[in-house]
């Protein structure tokens, strides 16, 4: 299937997306420039006077769920996890992503770029073609749900008018970032996580794509600002790893339990408890003791703990840093 083919089969995906949205679509407007359109715009569909309406985020968010914009992503174009000798898991005419492309004609070592899969499997340069810039930018547009840039930083918020889809605002108390606010779309995103706030602990990795660090907030407060907008309250930033005009590549929070071993038996704290629970047998645990290291567990038997016996009560450990 050619790229021109793929996008025909996109379209078709996308009317048959929205008929299950509003079954019984009586029309649908067209629209004469894409350009003039963002993620927050909507497709109005009317039925029997009703107006329903999809936005263009949702849309996209189901293209790249269903894997309709990448097939495969891969680090080198050939070596560990290579692009050309893993060609039985590419289908011609889908987009192949390569992390660092060095090696394809006039892509300089460390850049990354997307191919379109051709109908040849010689393992060469040859059967792929390198996708143009405005191709590129169709796919990651899609990505543009957790990619968000510092419109605002200062030790207090006056308005929210400015706080528009794609931006984000941070609030600071030197040497700390303190809160981070979030556009309508993100926080909506977050909604479940904020919603099990009260019972459950959360962290959010971030990616600053202009400094090039990853930063680790610790979210101690979900707050709903301005009717729609979501703050959050952190510790674990400095103020120097974020600034204004910065672009941010958000995650999604991520839970998380406070874990504490003792001598006569293991215990942990729940979420804003004043006593600690014991553990039982076969409960899971999850977490950071040091901000660069990430441990798991398991434990096997949590009777007749004895500290010089292995076989009464042990922890598995999985060390990821």
């Amino acid at each position: 299937m050619s790229w021109q083919q793929q996008i025909t089969q996109q379209i078709a995906n996308i009317n048959a997306f929205l008929t299950q949205l509003a079954a019984n679509v009586k029309n649908i407007p067209l629209f004469t420039s894409a350009s003039s359109l963002n993620g927050e715009d909507f497709l109005h569909i009317s039925q029997g006077g009703i107006d329903k309406k999809a936005s263009l985020t949702l849309i996209l968010a189901y293209l790249q769920e269903n894997n309709l914009f990448v097939e495969n992503y891969y680090d080198t174009m050939s070596g560990t996890n290579p692009l050309l000798t893993q060609q039985s898991q590419q289908t011609t005419g889908r987009i192949q992503y390569v992390e660092n492309a060095f090696g394809f004609p006039d892509i300089a070592d460390g850049d990354y770029a997307y191919f379109e899969k051709l109908d040849t499997n010689t393992q060469t340069y040859s059967d792929y073609r390198k996708l143009s810039a405005d191709e590129v930018a169709i796919i990651e547009s899609s990505q543009a749900w957790q990619t968000k840039t510092v419109r605002f930083k200062d030790t207090a918020v006056v308005d929210y008018t400015s706080l528009v889809s794609g931006y984000i605002y941070v609030l600071n108390d030197d040497p700390d970032i303190t809160d981070l606010i979030f556009d309508v779309p993100y926080s909506e995103i977050i909604a479940k996580a904020q919603s099990l706030a009260t019972t459950e602990n959360f962290y959010l990795n971030i990616y600053n794509a202009t400094k090039n660090i990853n930063i680790r907030a610790t979210i101690t407060e979900f707050t709903t600002v301005d009717t729609n907008k979501v703050k959050v309250t952190i510790t674990g930033v400095l103020d120097a790893e974020i600034d204004v005009e910065d672009t941010l590549h958000l995650g999604l929070p991520i839970n998380y339990e406070d874990v504490e071993v003792r001598i006569n038996g293991l215990w942990h704290y729940p979420k804003n408890a004043t006593d600690p629970t014991a553990i039982t047998d076969g409960q899971e645990f999850r977490g950071f003791p040091t901000p660069t290291r990430f441990v798991s567990g398991i434990v096997l038997d949590a009777t007749d703990f004895d500290i010089d016996d292995d076989t009464k009560a042990r922890l598995l450990v999985n060390n990821y840093y």
